[in-house]
């Protein structure tokens, strides 16, 4: 396992009701949430992960609790951004996972919220909350001397 499946379930063991994780694949929800129920989290998996690419960009998300799954693409179009900061509501003390954050663009918005300009240069959405978490994954080897 990753270590931001851990750092997932230390912040839902401690009653942390929301929680944000942004990757590069719509493909990686169904993983993301396989590898929860590994940890043990396989009820909390099944009904408390949800996508924001399966909501029409108009809709209130009702859901109180649970990680909201979204690609950095879902994230770009229009009032998405807005539509999951509503999401969180004014007391989101959950966790934020940029995964792949490497992949993160810098992203430009006109006055009605649309993409203008991206660029290659990596970035994060300007977010007021803490608990960020930016992984990326990093190779270790065994030092020697020669």
């Amino acid at each position: 396992f990753s270590l931001y499946y851990y750092v997932f379930r230390e912040n839902i063991s401690r009653g942390r009701k929301k929680h944000i994780w942004v990757s590069v694949s719509a493909d990686l929800y169904e993983d993301a949430k396989r590898d929860l129920s590994d940890l043990g989290l396989d009820k909390y998996a099944s009904a408390k992960c949800y996508s924001l690419g399966n909501y029409k960009n108009q809709d209130t998300i009702k859901q109180d609790e649970g990680v909201m799954f979204s690609t950095y693409n879902t994230l770009i179009a229009k009032n998405r951004l807005d539509q999951l900061l509503q999401w969180c509501g004014d007391s989101f003390d959950g966790l934020i996972m940029l995964d792949e954050c490497h992949r993160c663009k810098s992203i430009e918005l006109d006055g009605e919220g649309n993409a203008k300009k991206s660029s290659s240069k990596t970035g994060a959405y300007h977010l007021r909350y803490f608990h960020l978490s930016f992984c990326q994954r990093v190779q270790l080897t065994q030092p020697s001397i020669s």
